[in-house]
């Protein structure tokens, strides 16, 4: 299946760049002009930048043009190279939403330097006052390296709404180690970093292999007195560990903000760090409809660490994190509202699934390895699929055992509830005939090919009748 989605991907990705907008000139790079930035130079509002398949090596900037920069043929083959000299994307100018860059890998950025202060910001893209768009991308191999850096793949800051990041994967970018061994005094936010942004958007992204070096935070994403929007996101494998320092949030690290961000039907997986392997937090943020597995926290707080905070977290799935303390969740006077949750086969030296740390959390309708206190919880086997699959199965007692927390869908967008009640954990367990296939990613086949080809099917063979 996977690859006639890809070629119909290609296809009408193909027919919308070269269709464009309604309005507007369109400029052909290389054909009208020989580089990305003279595109850009020559572009007024609401024009379209066409451009090539092949390697630009060039720093470009939106010069706070409303226009759209757009590959033909995508990612894959369209790449834009910084070269190590700088930022390789830039927003500075004001832009707003109608600037468009869409269809890129982005690598080889080196960030921008802050002339007086000098602070490293932005490797592959630098946004400050700005809330552009970046669609279908890839944002790579980026580098924010001095003792003090922020956002290796992705900077943002001073704004309102921010960006808004969908369909892109942002890897292996990296923030820190300028100071040789012993790293850097702050790096923060290898995949995304914001700082005093309001409600910018990341849909249906991938964030994986990002390294918050030295007294790192936030190896996936950081948010600052910033409130992201996160939906449908996979935030996996990334780091803000060290052996000589620090490191919160191995994928997400939010501080200072009575809001928070907002974490939707996401998968945080595999991420490393020393407090909050999966996510470090001191925010009032929601978290819900997330799968919370199979991350390390060298210290305390394998999934979650929370720090004098009061998240609301709903309907997630916690199983196979790690820590020394508080392998599922640790509280550090904190008192996050935990509902309709599973915590389940984490570990740790010292409570397996959650510490309290001096905190007041408030767990309800929640399944609990070894039980814990308060109304609906329970201590029974959630009977997952298994092998990393956190689906329940028909006999789960998990289904129909939670309460109504307002959250109406799970974490593959399927309605809540199925059946008599609200089931704990991501899952909704339903026999809805397309839930195994819209796990797998090909829900839109499930929901509207599939059906449609069987349409056509049998109406030909009723035809020729």
């Amino acid at each position: 299946m996977k690859p006639i989605i890809s070629t119909l991907t290609t296809a009408l990705f193909i027919l919308a760049a070269l269709a464009g907008p309604a309005l507007g000139a369109k400029i052909h790079v290389p054909a009208d002009q020989p580089t990305i930035q003279a595109g850009i130079d020559a572009a007024s509002d609401g024009d379209l930048v066409l451009v090539e398949s092949g390697k630009y090596v060039e720093n470009i900037d939106f010069l706070g043009k409303a226009i759209t920069v757009q590959s033909i043929v995508g990612a894959d083959s369209t790449i834009i190279d910084g070269n190590r000299e700088g930022s390789v994307v830039t927003f500075v100018n004001l832009e707003t939403e109608e600037a468009v860059i869409d269809g890129f890998t982005i690598t080889n950025g080196s960030g921008t330097v802050d002339p007086i202060y000098g602070i490293t910001y932005g490797g592959g893209i630098y946004c400050n006052g700005t809330s552009p768009t970046i669609t279908n991308c890839r944002i790579m191999r980026n580098y924010a390296i001095r003792d003090y850096c922020y956002g290796g793949g992705i900077y943002s800051e001073y704004a309102y709404p921010g960006p808004t990041i969908t369909n892109c994967t942002i890897m292996e970018n990296i923030v820190g180690f300028h100071a040789g061994l012993f790293g850097s005094e702050a790096a923060a936010g290898a995949g995304i970093c914001y700082y005093y942004v309001t409600s910018p958007t990341i849909t249906n992204c991938t964030i994986s292999k990002n390294f918050a070096l030295g007294d790192g935070y936030g190896g996936g994403i950081r948010c600052m007195m910033s409130s992201p929007i996160i939906t449908d996101c996979t935030i996996s494998q990334n780091s803000a560990s060290c052996i000589w320092a620090g490191g919160y949030g191995g994928g997400i690290y939010g501080h200072f903000n009575g809001a928070g961000p907002i974490v939707k039907r996401s998968i945080i997986s595999k991420n490393t760090a020393k407090h909050g392997g999966g996510i470090s937090c001191s925010f009032d943020g929601t978290i819900e409809n997330c799968t919370i597995s199979e991350n390390l926290a060298d210290d305390r707080g394998g999934g979650i660490y929370a720090y004098t905070c009061g998240p609301t977290i709903t309907n997630c799935t916690f199983s196979g994190n790690t820590a020394d303390r508080g392998g599922g969740i640790y509280c550090n006077t904190a008192s996050p509202r935990v509902t309709n949750c599973i915590l389940w086969e984490d570990s740790a030296s010292s409570a397996p699934e959650i510490e309290e740390g001096y905190g007041s959390p408030l767990f309800t309708y929640c399944v609990v390895q070894g039980g814990w206190p308060g109304e609906g919880n329970i201590d029974a086997d959630p009977l997952f699929i298994g092998g990393g699959n956190y689906h329940l199965r028909p006999q789960s007692p998990c289904i129909d055992a939670g309460t109504d927390e307002g959250v109406y869908e799970d974490m593959d967008g399927q309605s809540r509830p199925w059946g008599a009640g609200f089931d704990l954990g991501a899952d909704e367990f339903s026999t809805e005939p397309c839930a195994v296939i819209a796990t797998s990613g090909g829900q839109f086949f499930a929901l509207y090919l599939i059906p449609a080809i069987a349409l056509l099917f049998l109406s030909r063979r009723f035809l020729k009748r």
